[in-house]
């Protein structure tokens, strides 16, 4: 019933009079402000798993107009006590069916053959292990017409200096999946099928200059979400970038703006206050106590796009939610999973990063709790149990009782990101100081980027001497945030 870091520092004496348990007032509520830890000597993190909950979450239905076959998915609750679920469904105007599914089973592709445009309605009832007719949960029904559709396009923020190089505008909507023919040859001849929704050779990527360069490569990521390459232009400047489809199934288009600016008048040791103004620094600069308040942030350098990027004026070394976190609770999913987009490899390996190391892959870390939640499921109601040093991250704006834009946006680095910041801990932790804030402190910090090698670990870096390495990801280390400031 209770998850523990794993992690030699974690190691100490369990207090039973630090023990408590709130409940909630809903048997499918879990945030972490209704959940209570045991803590150890070393202020090592237990969480209490809320097994009341046996609702499943995140339920979807997905249509492949290629197969005319529907598919239902959803997500386990954490709970050991869940039985069997059983799946109800509606196609159009056809009485409501249903299917008993094993405990562990997320998914249920109908066996009906579905025409477009078809309303499918499902919901789910979850059993736990005492009974048939008591201690049940049932899902909020969902309807999709079987349509293919994008709702909305966000492409990140990129300074002058990132020219060149590739950021990705994402695409939201549903029914996204790579058209693939099957062929078949046998006594009676040769037979093509296909199967998914999307021809990539239908899309059309228009910018409003020709100082945008839109690769051709669209990247599908899952059923409602798609990648689109665009290489930063060298001027400031607002671009429109519109992503259009028209293919045999449906058509849709997206446009949004690519935003650069020249941010070299930016540098580390600026501090951003709430009000979206900064405080340039100075050698021996002393702030005011107004300046000391509405202190958000201090700037360490530019990310990967060319962007200023911050730390926040909290870490959990101390303060409010203090205590090592885990990357992913050692017996969860995310613990074994491989999340492919975040994977990075720093040239020095695991040794000390310099300002020469170079960094594979993954450097843009504000998209990367997004990866692993299209991957990893079960997290719109169990963060906290699940991964939660994320959570850290997730909940830092309203933790700090922070307001307006940036309330959010708060993310764990990257080990690129992180290495940057490390390049700048002196003048950075002389700027915390003088704020009154948490400075970095002389220990190891996750990132979140995940090994190459090893499914099972992440990426942390020591903040002595600077040593990147590779942890488990059910370990313990300290979490700081940061994020971009544009």
């Amino acid at each position: 019933m209770f998850k523990k870091c794993l992690f030699n520092v974690c190691f100490g004496i369990l207090l039973a009079s630090s023990m408590f348990v709130a409940c909630s007032s809903s048997s499918t509520d879990y945030t972490e402000e209704l959940v209570y830890y045991y803590y150890l000597q070393s202020l090592g993190e237990y969480v209490v798993i809320d097994t009341s909950s046996i609702k499943a979450t995140n339920l979807e239905i997905y249509y492949d107009f290629e197969a005319k076959k529907a598919s239902v998915s959803w997500a386990d609750s954490p709970s050991s006590s869940l039985s069997h679920l059983v799946l109800h469904y509606t196609v159009g105007s056809n009485e409501e069916k249903s299917v008993q599914i094993a405990k562990g089973v997320e998914s249920y592709t109908i066996p009906d053959s579905i025409e477009a445009g078809t309303l499918i309605k499902a919901y789910i009832v979850a059993f736990d292990s005492k009974s048939e007719d008591a201690n049940t949960e049932t899902t909020t029904e969902i309807s999709v017409e079987t349509t293919l559709s994008a709702s909305s396009i966000s492409i990140p923020p990129a300074g002058v200096s990132g020219a060149g190089k590739t950021l990705y505008a994402v695409v939201n909507g549903v029914n996204f999946s790579k058209r693939v023919a099957t062929t078949v040859t046998s006594e009676s001849g040769t037979t093509t099928t296909y199967s998914g929704n999307l021809d990539t050779s239908s899309f059309s990527i228009t910018c409003d200059t020709g100082s945008v360069v839109a690769n051709s490569s669209v990247i599908i990521r899952n059923h409602n979400t798609l990648w689109i390459p665009l290489t930063i232009p060298s001027s400031a400047g607002t671009y429109a970038v519109t992503v259009s489809y028209n293919g045999s199934n449906g058509t849709f288009s997206q446009t949004g703006n690519l935003v650069v600016n020249d941010y070299s008048s930016v540098k580390a040791g600026d501090v951003v206050l709430s009000d979206g103004s900064s405080v340039s620094y100075s050698e021996g600069i002393t702030y005011r106590e107004a300046q000391k308040s509405s202190a958000l942030g201090v700037i360490y350098g530019l990310n990967c796009y060319g962007v200023p990027i911050g730390v926040g004026l909290h870490n959990s070394i101390s303060g409010t939610r203090a205590g090592y976190k885990a990357w992913s609770a050692s017996d969860k999913a995310g613990e074994s999973t491989s999340f492919a987009d975040i994977k990075s490899t720093p040239s020095t390996g695991n040794a000390k990063v310099t300002s020469s190391t170079t960094f594979d892959e993954d450097c843009y870390g504000a998209d990367n709790w997004g990866i692993i939640c299209s991957i990893e499921k079960n997290l719109s109601s169990y963060a906290p149990a699940y991964y939660p040093a994320f959570n850290y991250a997730a909940k830092y704006g309203s933790t700090f009782a922070l307001s307006g834009n940036y309330a959010s946006g708060w993310y764990i680095p990257t080990i690129s990101e992180l290495a940057t910041l490390f390049q700048k801990k002196l003048l950075i932790n002389t700027v915390l100081e003088a704020l009154g804030a948490s400075k970095i402190s002389d220990t190891s910090y996750w990132s979140s980027s995940q090994s190459a090698s090893s499914a099972y670990n992440a990426w942390t870096l020591n903040f002595t001497e600077g040593y990147a390495a590779q942890a488990r990801k059910g370990s313990c280390f300290y979490v700081c945030v940061v994020r971009t400031f544009e």
